[in-house]
């Protein structure tokens, strides 16, 4: 099977796109319900008595399970159309043949995936193990092996209740389809899904009718703007981006930028290389060079009707320590045609530690540009909060060690001032439910980190924010009476 698969294609994507057009958005939304589902795990901590579980359920492998929602059906490329889906007519043998895609798409997945180094061969081993099982069922009426309970992977488990969600949604005409999914897996649970998987639909209910309201399709061209530079695909270095949301209401209300560097199998983060790029003086170059490719997304954002405030963006170490730096941001956002208000410039504790006064001015009159500045993860200890107010700082970012290490009552009182000189409050992965009657009393109005979703490639967030409400024509007729849609 895989050199079959070697030789008749050339990596997962190329066997995606044979797909039929609602396979692949069918699967496409799927993927976005697994990180959903995926992430509500990990932060519901369920299973923490499972071991096998609980050691699939980190943070570590949240790219992965939107890529098994993905590829979850990228078996039915290796047979006709005409068994893309169950039929009440089938015969043994078109059954069996339906059935197989599963273990089709598990082998496919982990040759091709293996093959092109995305991401390690332990994760492709996971991903194998829990697309051969989605169609197991709880009480081990499934297929192909009639696994039952904890004995199917727990991303299997995960899987199967992101697949059946968006086939009952797609699949039943309702004023609230979401609602009646849900209601129906519900009825299900302890039966076919996992019930600690079924109970995390609830908490998640909002952003998964997002998804299920938004037309995503990577088959679709995604817009794209006459960038102000020239990006080759061969570049060693790359702007990834990551959601701020508001936390009273978990609407994207920025992206975050970061810059990452490419070795021969993976992308690695600044400070993997910051040494080379001392070493080589290239701080100056590589800031312009990050600055204009934030600009240029912002002005892709606003083709593609995204709604995004600004893009926060930290530039390498040492670069706010020059002379005239505001200078050179000042001209690229005239360049590039970009209001300062877009842009937010991030100082984290490495740059703060090495500030000088240089960089206060610079910082000073930045504000003064109307650029936002933010200071993220740097301890009130090492400035006083009048400091920031008057070199114009417009948001402050926590971290959990600062939560954790501080104490809360004089925390509280700090910050405070801030909020009351206009200062947004910010938080970057504390997101544990415990920390969340403190960041409503410090008055923390938006969020970045795991549930807000992981640093992607500036595609893939163009992809994920290229949303457009699904019209009654696009929805299926209503299946017949039976315990599942056809395509279950």
């Amino acid at each position: 099977m895989s050199e079959n698969l070697r030789k008749d294609f050339a990596n997962l994507e190329e066997a995606f796109a044979l797909l039929p057009q609602p396979v692949q958005e069918h699967s496409i939304r799927v993927g976005e319900y697994m990180r959903v589902l995926f992430l509500q795990a990990c932060v519901a901590d369920i299973y923490e008595d499972d071991e096998k579980a609980f050691i699939v359920l980190d943070e570590e492998h949240c790219e992965l399970a939107p890529l098994i929602g993905r590829y979850h059906d990228i078996g039915k490329a290796l047979v006709p159309a005409e068994y893309h889906r169950l039929e009440a007519d089938f015969s043994p043998e078109e059954i069996a043949l339906y059935h197989k895609h599963a273990a089709d798409s598990a082998r496919m997945v982990y040759a091709l995936g293996v093959r092109d180094q995305q991401i390690d061969e332990e994760e492709w081993t996971m991903a194998r193990e829990a697309l051969a099982s989605h169609h197991e069922r709880w009480n081990g009426a499934g297929y192909p092996a009639k696994l039952s309970g904890k004995n199917i992977h727990i991303l299997g488990r995960i899987l199967a209740v992101a697949n059946a969600l968006d086939h009952f949604a797609a699949e039943k005409r309702s004023e609230q389809p979401m609602e009646y999914a849900i209601e129906q897996i519900h009825a299900r649970s302890r039966t076919m899904y996992d019930p600690k998987v079924v109970e995390l639909l609830k908490p998640a209910k909002s952003k998964l009718k997002r998804i299920f309201n938004s037309y995503l399709s990577q088959s679709r061209a995604i817009p794209t703007t006459e960038t102000f530079i020239r990006r080759s695909s061969t570049r060693p270095f790359a702007l990834w981006y990551r959601p701020i949301a508001q936390r009273k209401d978990e609407q994207t209300e920025a992206y975050e930028a970061v810059i990452r560097f490419r070795d021969k199998k993976e992308w690695q983060e600044y400070d993997a290389v910051s040494h080379l790029i001392r070493r080589e003086k290239m701080e100056n170059e590589l800031g312009i060079y990050m600055m204009i490719e934030a600009c240029d997304t912002i002005n892709r954002l606003d083709t593609c009707r995204i709604p995004a405030e600004y893009v926060a963006l930290e530039l390498p170490t040492g670069w706010l320590n020059r002379r005239g730096a505001y200078h050179d941001v000042a001209q690229v956002l005239a360049e590039t045609d970009v209001d300062a208000k877009r842009l937010c410039i991030v100082v984290a504790e490495r740059t703060w530690s090495v500030q000088t006064k240089t960089m206060i001015e610079n910082l000073r009159k930045l504000s003064g540009l109307e650029c936002r500045t933010m200071i993220s993860g740097v301890s009130l200890d090492d400035f006083n909060e009048q400091t920031m107010i008057d070199i114009g700082i417009s948001d402050y970012r926590l971290t959990t060690p600062m939560v954790e290490e501080a104490d809360g009552q004089a925390l509280a009182e700090r910050l405070a001032k801030l909020t009351e000189a206009g200062i947004v409050l910010h938080a970057d992965g504390i997101e544990k439910q415990r920390y969340q009657p403190l960041l409503n009393k410090l008055g923390v109005q938006c969020t970045a980190g795991i549930l807000s979703g992981a640093f992607v490639s500036e595609n893939e967030m163009v992809e994920r924010g290229l949303a457009e409400p699904i019209s009654a024509g696009l929805i299926a007729a209503e299946p017949a009476a039976e315990e599942l849609p056809a395509s279950e």
